[in-house]
C-alpha cells in the first residue's frame, strides 16, 4: 500500500509516520483505472477534531466494488459541560453504528460524568477511544478506569467493522505510553497495518489519535 502524504511532517514525529510509508510502489502507468482504497487518518488538535483531508492507497480492490455502508461518529475534546451535551445529542441524533472519541474525554479525576453521558451511544453504537494528555494528567487510576470501561488491555488497539479497519493509537505521552520506533506500541501499529493491508476483505483502513500528524 502507498499513502502519499500532502503536508510536511512534525519533525518530532517521524518515528510514526515511517509506520505509513509505502509497502509496494505504484504503477508507473497509475490512472483513474487503477483499484484505490481511500485511507481516512483522523486526526485531533488542540479543541478541535479535524478530518484532515484525506491520503490515497492502491490496493488490488475492484473499482466497481460495492463498499459496505454505515455511519460513524468523531469528536474529542468532551469534558462533561453543556457543550459536550449538545455534541453528544447531534451525534445520538445522526444514529452512528460506529463512535470515535478522539481523546480529553471527561477532564476530571473520576470520569462517571462522561461515563454517563455517553450513554445513549453506547447503548446503539460500538463506542471506541483514543487518549488525550487530559486523559493521563491525573495519573494511572483515572487510565485504568477508561480500560475498563471499554474493556481494553492496552490503550492502543484496533477493531474491524464491516469492510473497514480501525486503528487507535495513543499518542498524548510519549513518556507515560511511548509511541518511538524502539516501543511496544509502534510495533503493534506496523504488524497491525500490514496484516490489515494484506486482508482481501478490508476495503478502508481509519487510523485515530490525539495528536496530529501534521503541522
Amino acid at each position: 500500500m502507498l499513502i502519499l502524504f500532502y503536508t510536511n511532517l512534525l519533525s518530532w514525529y517521524q518515528s510514526i509516520i515511517k509506520i505509513l510509508t509505502p509497502l509496494s510502489p505504484l504503477p508507473k502507468d497509475f490512472s483513474v483505472s487503477c483499484n484505490l482504497v481511500l485511507c481516512f487518518i483522523i486526526l485531533f488538535s488542540f479543541s478541535s477534531c479535524r478530518l484532515l483531508g484525506c491520503v490515497y492507497a492502491y490496493d488490488n480492490i475492484d473499482v466497481g466494488s460495492k463498499l459496505n455502508e454505515f455511519n460513524f461518529a468523531v469528536a474529542g475534546d468532551f469534558g462533561c459541560g453543556d457543550d459536550a451535551n449538545k455534541t453528544i445529542e447531534t451525534m445520538v441524533s445522526k444514529k452512528p453504528e460506529v463512535v470515535l472519541a478522539l481523546g480529553d474525554l471527561a477532564y476530571k479525576k473520576n470520569p462517571n460524568c462522561w461515563f454517563d453521558m455517553i450513554m445513549p451511544l453506547e447503548n446503539n453504537s460500538k463506542f471506541k477511544i483514543s487518549f488525550g494528555e487530559h486523559d493521563l494528567s491525573h495519573g494511572f487510576g483515572t487510565y485504568n478506569q477508561y480500560l475498563k470501561h471499554f474493556n481494553l488491555t492496552k490503550p492502543y488497539y484496533s477493531f474491524d467493522y464491516g469492510n473497514v479497519h480501525f486503528l487507535a493509537m495513543t499518542t498524548p505521552k510519549n513518556t507515560l505510553i511511548p509511541y518511538n520506533d524502539k516501543s511496544d506500541q509502534y510495533q503493534f501499529v506496523q504488524d497491525d497495518l500490514k496484516s490489515a493491508h494484506e486482508n482481501k476483505s478490508i476495503n478502508w483502513i481509519i487510523v485515530y489519535t490525539f495528536r496530529p500528524f501534521y503541522s
